[in-house]
């Protein structure tokens, strides 16, 4: 799911006229001004290589020429040349370009670039020149969201909003960064207030769609992705989404179906093949999937989503050996790829490779208990428990029963750790110092599957569940992170007596686990953690993991978090 952020992307200064401020008055000579009002003209008039060749020109006349320079970048900036861009912005800023509109092109063409960082230096320097333009503090919502720094890229969008109140982008922005924050019913009403403003607009609707997304409104986000595509039929990423989000509710017919469009569309995507393949796999239709990861493969041969496809579908189809080859392509590609690992285990026991397979799923040294910690400012797990118990119920985004998710009879939450509130903040220094000691001590050592794969900086993504009584989760792994963790809040007295001392706790190990004549593998490669109070349970994303259900009137509660990249 990828936002449509709304900003200049090529360039601040959109009204080209306002360029004639940025000229010192000592880069017009006759030759220069005839050839400046030539490339203008032609820049205007949208002819870029008449334009490049006219600012190429001049430069060379006058190398120095800081009006030419800045000029000549943001035509490379609007062909897609950010490297370039920033070069010659750069030049012209050394040549004595100041005006806030020639740093803030700087900050995009930096942005473009990817590099985000000095990119918020050239626009905040511009916004001090020229404090409130709404198109730059776009951009800088934007920079500042590209170094995932939520919070200031919402100032920047709010401040936007207040200055241009009816700018539907500023508002649009505002919306998808409130979402990321936690804070839904603030993202919904400025997503209405953007579609109020530009109702024909789709990159609103199709932004709609993934603010509806994220909240696991599927019905209401694959109307919002519908209403893209009926005001432009040919948004690939609006037939993508839907797709996605028609999976994602089990209607996997229409799935297939929006993925077929989305192929029409732009046959040469990799990434739709791949998708496509993803629903005619979930449909059972598997010499159907492994034709679509063909096409998929034969277009980008490296596409992972493709060969991960691909080798699910050849362990379906009786071909465990196969399936070993090909998620060991993946991992030669992408060593730690959480299905590859999480998969590949299984083919290797279905394949009769059981001691191969075990040290991948290595649950007796790579699950960790770890002992309850208090963080700071709390005298005892007790009081710690009871605030997070107020938390978690009282946040915004838990919603019983969420749809799409691997949670039965019991509620979940979107992203847990937002806001100020002592019991988040306190439990993020649990959770941080927990995993890092768990990279230091297991993850790092030699023969872990992440060694030397570990990324230096990461953070904590976590939601908090909360099972009645008969709740349960099914087996699952965590794709997006390298380590992740349950941290428990409370447990019922009931949990760990019943169902031979299981009900209620966390087993590892997969659902499906046949040997290769078929034989019964249900002790072979599994591990039961009964939760306690306080306690942290440590794994790698890839080990499959599930909850045994269990009867109390008493909530099970408990905070499941992934370690991911940053």
């Amino acid at each position: 799911m990828a936002f449509r952020f709304a900003g200049p992307g090529d360039m601040v200064t959109s009204n080209l006229a306002a360029w004639s401020n940025t000229m010192p008055p000592n880069d017009r000579t006759p030759d220069t001004a005839r050839l400046l009002d030539l490339a203008t003209a032609h820049h205007k008039a949208g002819h870029a290589a008449e334009a490049a060749q006219a600012y190429a020109r001049l430069l060379e006349a006058e190398p120095g020429n800081a009006t030419a320079l800045h000029r000549f970048g943001v035509l490379h900036l609007q062909v897609g040349r950010a490297e370039e861009a920033v070069r010659l912005i750069g030049r012209a800023i050394d040549a004595g370009a100041r005006h806030p509109a020639v740093l803030a092109d700087q900050g995009s063409a930096l942005l473009a670039a990817g590099q985000a960082e000095p990119a918020v230096r050239a626009l905040r320097r511009s916004l001090d020149r020229a404090p409130g333009i709404p198109a730059v503090l776009l951009v800088l919502g934007n920079a500042l969201h590209a170094l995932g720094r939520p919070e200031e890229a919402a100032e920047a969008y709010e401040e936007a909003a207040r200055v241009a109140p009816d700018d539907a982008g500023a508002h649009a922005n505002l919306a998808l960064m409130r979402q990321k924050l936690g804070r839904p019913e603030a993202a919904c009403d400025a997503m209405e207030r953007a579609l109020a403003l530009a109702p024909g607009n789709p990159d609103l609707h199709y932004n709609a769609g993934t603010v509806l997304e994220a909240q696991s409104r599927l019905d209401e986000a694959a109307t919002a992705y519908r209403q893209a595509i009926a005001l432009a039929p040919d948004m690939l990423s609006a037939h993508i989404n839907l797709g996605a989000v028609l999976f994602e509710a089990d209607r996997l017919e229409a799935a297939v179906e929006a993925y077929a469009k989305a192929a029409e569309i732009e046959p040469g995507a990799a990434l739709v093949q791949a998708n496509l393949a993803s629903a005619l796999h979930a449909l059972g239709r598997y010499d159907d999937s492994i034709a679509a990861n063909r096409k998929a493969l034969a277009i980008e041969p490296d596409n992972l989503t493709a060969l991960v496809n691909l080798a699910q579908a050849q362990q379906e189809s009786g071909a465990p050996d196969e399936a070993v080859g090909t998620f060991e392509r993946v991992l030669a590609l992408r060593p730690g790829h959480v299905n590859a690992l999480a998969n590949m285990a299984i083919a290797l026991q279905e394949a009769g490779r059981r001691d191969a397979a075990a040290r991948i799923f290595d649950f007796e040294r790579l699950v960790r208990v770890r002992p309850a910690i208090l963080p700071g400012g709390y005298a005892d797990m007790a009081g710690f428990a009871e605030d997070l118990k107020r938390y978690i119920y009282g946040h915004p985004t838990l919603v019983w029963d969420r749809p799409a998710k691997s949670t039965t009879n019991g509620s979940q939450t979107l992203e847990l750790l937002t806001g100020t509130d002592p019991a988040a903040r306190g439990l993020e220094q649990v959770l941080r110092g927990a995993v890092q000691a768990y990279i230091d001590d297991f993850l790092s050592a030699p023969e872990s599957a992440y060694r030397g794969m570990v990324p230096e900086h990461w953070r904590i993504v976590s939601w908090a569940v909360v099972l009645r009584s008969g709740g349960h989760q099914s087996p699952h792994v965590h794709p997006s992170g390298f380590a992740s963790g349950i941290f428990y809040v409370n447990v019922p007295d009931a949990v760990g007596r019943d169902d031979g001392g299981a009900a209620g706790c966390v087993r590892f190990g997969p659902s499906r686990m046949g040997g290769p004549a078929g034989e019964s593998q249900e002790d072979f490669l599994s591990r039961k953690v009964t939760p306690e109070r306080g306690l942290t349970v440590l794994f790698p994303s890839y080990f499959w993991h599930h909850t045994v259900p269990f009867e109390s009137d008493e909530h099970r509660i408990c905070v499941a978090f992934d370690a991911v990249p940053n």
